[in-house]
Order: C-alpha cells, then structure tokens, then sequence
C-alpha cells in the first residue's frame, strides 16, 4: 500500500556525504599531483582541470546537502520535480510511469543509476513551457527512453521502485461500472 500524500523526495545526507568525501579526496589528490608537477606542460592542464571538477562536485554535494528544495513531491495537486516548469503535474496527465535503469561500466565494477521516468498524455503543450536545456536534455531523454520527464533517485532518501508504486497508486483514477454498464469515475482513461 502507497504511503499518504505528500511524500517529499529528498537528498539523502548519507550518500550525499559519502560523495562530499570522494570529491573532496580527489581534489585533494590531485592538488597534490599538481604541486608534484612543477610546470611539465600538460599534465600540469589536466591536474589543474581535476582539481577544479572535483572542487566543484564538493561544493554542489554541499549545497545539495543545505537546500530545502526537494527532488520532487508527490501531493494530491500531482507530481512536482525540481528543475521543470509547469509543475505539478496532475495525476491525471501522466499516462505511464516506470523504472529506467542505467549501468556505466567502471574499471572497478558496474554502477548503476536508477530514474523514475513519466510519460505525459500531452507532452507537447507541457514542453513548450521548458527553457532550452530541459527541451535539450528532454529530447535525449526520450530517445534513449526514458520519457517526458524523470528523476534520478541515485542520491534520494526513496527508492525508484517506491516512488513508482506511489505514482501508479495515484494515475489512471478509478473504474466503477454500475448496472447499467456505463464506465463512471473522477478520471478515467481511454488509453
């Protein structure tokens, strides 16, 4: 059975944390390797570039750790995901949900990432109302799969699986017939 609404999607401390230390470590390594390097041309470009993207993937687990903006919320009004405009969508606009597994290969192993992803029953009116970025990253998205709008649970306090089962508790609306055979119900789809 889905948990009441509102259920608040959030960064996980933990994970967040546990990244906070990896970016950390790294940048701190390669600030080493850099005073190491004393000028040898481009090594000295790769380790100065190392040592900012890892500086800047701690200072964003930072502030990903302090905002009070949730990754989404699931309320009676619909689904509102942070970084989409025309938000919440209403439960009765999302057509199908499902679970996008992705998996990049590592020289230590397989990682793999998990989205919720959401197929709206119109997507076009909801696109127009995106900035550039999000109709970009939005076309990539569909072509790959994963729908009109998802979210990425790798670093959420819920898991996708639970998210899902919330989603699909809530859209479709329900089918009652009475004796007479006609189809009654709040939202009721054709699909």
């Amino acid at each position: 059975m889905a948990p009441p609404l509102p259920v608040v999607v959030k960064g996980s401390k933990l994970k967040l944390s546990a990244l906070l230390l990896v970016c950390a470590a790294l940048a701190a390594l390669c600030a080493w390797l850099l005073a190491l390097e004393q000028g040898r041309g481009t090594r000295v470009a790769v380790s100065c570039a190392s040592v900012v993207f890892f500086s800047l993937g701690a200072i964003l687990c930072v502030y990903l750790m302090c905002t009070k903006r949730p990754i989404a919320r699931l309320d009676e009004s619909g689904v509102t995901v942070r970084g989409y405009k025309g938000c919440p969508v209403a439960w009765c606009d999302i057509e199908r949900v499902w679970k996008y597994e992705q998996r990049a290969s590592f020289g230590y192993g397989i990682n793999k990432a998990y989205y919720v992803c959401m197929t709206l029953r119109n997507p076009k009116n909801w696109r127009v109302n995106q900035n550039v970025a999000v109709k970009v990253a939005g076309a990539y998205c569909r072509a790959i799969g994963q729908g009109d709008m998802n979210v990425s649970t790798m670093f959420a306090n819920i898991g996708a699986d639970e998210i899902v089962a919330i989603i699909e508790s809530h859209i479709g609306g329900v089918r009652l017939s009475d004796a007479s055979g006609s189809v009654r119900g709040a939202a009721t789809s054709d699909a």
